[in-house]
């Protein structure tokens, strides 16, 4: 089915215009006009349905909408991970001088503290991971014992996002938005700010301590700085394996930059 024909056949109304949305690696994004106005369509890949638990995302929007964290959801489908949602004019993923944002939203998250009901776990994870896994790029079992720190360490539960990437924020004059709760489920809050200092690539001290100063108030040290240390490990090895599993499938170049990049970071 051709892809106009197959938004019309979602959306059940007849499309003006329609254009990818180039952001996303797991799902088909699509900015989308009819006769009643604007959305977004987000279409999950099939192949990696099998990675995701949609009814859990399905209860996290629902939890999570008297925050006004997300964009307004029109439409969810939690068979399939299909979801319209409105669009928004005029707004920005991720970049540095949006840091104090960033950091903003993801302390409102966690200071809901909302649960789920639901537990990450990131050993389960790395080894769903390393399973699909044809083409190795990096040996990760001298790093493996990382992913056990993490467990050891994890604590104070609370929904955790679990996925900040760029594309994952968006910043305008009518306000921030945090999108997309695939991975969303209870977590230790320092997975959150490992996972989006190291996912966009911040590495700089001066940095780094502007998103801490937002995000904690002071700057970590001691226990907490440790604490955090073993986090960025963690999800260095977690994110590498992930690479990997998606260029065995795909082989497109992106993940094995990725991949590199990870394993680049281990120590």
């Amino acid at each position: 089915m051709k892809r106009k024909e197959r938004l019309q056949q979602i959306l059940n109304k007849e499309i003006i215009c329609y254009r990818k949305i180039e952001t996303g690696l797991t799902n088909d994004n699509y900015y989308v006009e009819t006769a009643d106005g604007e959305c977004v369509v987000r279409c999950p890949k099939p192949e990696n349905q099998v990675f995701f638990d949609y009814k859990h995302e399905a209860k996290v929007i629902q939890l999570l909408e008297p925050y006004k964290l997300d964009v307004p959801v029109y439409f969810y489908n939690e068979n399939t991970g299909l979801k319209v949602t409105q669009y928004i004019h005029d707004v920005h993923t991720f970049e540095l001088p949006y840091i104090e944002d960033a950091a903003d939203l993801i302390k409102r998250l966690h200071h809901a503290t909302i649960q789920s009901g639901k537990r990450y776990n990131i050993k389960e994870q790395y080894e769903q991971y390393h399973e699909h896994i044809t083409k190795f790029i990096h040996d990760l079992s001298p790093y493996e014992h990382y992913i056990d720190d993490v467990v050891s360490v994890s604590s104070n539960w609370c929904l955790c996002h679990n996925d900040l990437v760029e594309g994952n924020f968006l910043f305008g004059s009518e306000g921030n938005y945090l999108i997309d709760y695939e991975y969303a489920c209870d977590n230790d809050p320092c997975f959150d700010v490992m996972s989006f200092l190291t996912e966009n690539n911040i590495m700089d001290t001066p940095n780094r301590n502007r998103f801490y100063k937002s995000y904690y108030g002071f700057i970590p040290e001691g226990k907490l700085l440790k604490k955090l240390d073993i986090f960025e490990n963690g999800l260095n090895v977690l994110w590498c394996a992930w690479a990997q599993m998606m260029y065995s499938k795909y082989e497109e170049s992106i993940y094995k930059e990725i991949a590199d990049i990870k394993y680049s970071y281990l120590k």
